[in-house]
């Protein structure tokens, strides 16, 4: 009876940590399958692609669909920073150098609300105390924001010649980050940077793919020659993994 009472203390010493192991791991298929749960509230798991799988678990990151929108709204000024600007990045306003920018209103100062944005005109005013010129507001010149307007002619991605801006003024002129000291748009030059910057950006990782393609890829494009006879490392790297309670002892031979 001592030896009946033995077996089953040993059985059940012996099924806890499986039990515990087939919990956890069934706990953690679950959290899984809810991280993974596409946002439709298809469950089929097993029938998505690598593909769907990855974009429903991005789409559950806020944080990373935000980048992402980012990222995409870069790239469109990468690509087209020529209709997006409305000024091209050379060319100078003489009558608003070192100006303030100019903010967008649907107010104005009469507090009548216009259903177009505009901005506000600006007249140079001499400083009585430091005698330099300065800006002013002036609110009877309402100069409205218009979309897709004609401008200063440009080639569109260097081939299609074309003058339609995304955005500008009926009248006067519009600097929405302000000029510098010699008249430039601070907001025109700022788009145009952006195709700099990402630019360098973009060829520096392509180099690094193709350098590193070349160099660490080499057993995947059938560059490495063939070996007639295994090596003692190649045959230790191809040996499987032994089995719990088993050891693997190193040097044995095949018909050891």
């Amino acid at each position: 009876m001592l030896q009946n009472e033995l077996e089953i203390i040993s059985k059940e010493v012996g099924e806890a940590p499986v039990a515990a192991q087939a919990t956890a791991t069934h706990e953690a298929e679950l959290n899984c399958a809810t991280v993974l749960v596409p946002p439709d509230g298809r469950r089929d798991l097993r029938a998505a692609s690598q593909w769907q799988l990855m974009w429903w678990k991005l789409r559950r990151h806020r944080l990373a669909m935000a980048g992402m929108v980012l990222l995409g709204l870069l790239g469109i000024f990468t690509l087209f920073p020529e209709p997006i600007s409305p000024y091209p990045p050379s060319q100078r306003n003489p009558v608003y150098v070192a100006g303030a920018p100019m903010l967008p209103r649907f107010v104005d100062a009469n507090g009548v609300f216009h259903w177009r944005p505009f901005v506000y005109g600006n007249k140079a005013e001499r400083d009585m105390v430091t005698l330099k010129m300065k800006y002013v507001v002036d609110t009877s010149q309402i100069w409205e924001i218009r979309l897709f307007v004609r401008g200063a002619p440009y080639k569109l991605l260097g081939l299609i010649p074309a003058d339609i801006h995304l955005f500008g003024t009926d009248r006067g002129y519009i600097h929405l980050f302000g000029t510098d000291f010699t008249g430039l748009d601070i907001f025109s030059r700022t788009i145009h940077a952006t195709r700099v910057s990402l630019g360098v950006g973009f060829v520096g990782v392509a180099i690094s793919f193709v350098l590193g393609a070349a160099i660490g890829g080499e057993d995947l494009v059938g560059l490495q020659p063939s070996r007639t006879q295994d090596s003692p490392d190649d045959r230790f790297a191809h040996r499987p993994a032994p089995e719990h309670g088993q050891r693997l002892v190193l040097g044995e031979h095949e018909g050891s």
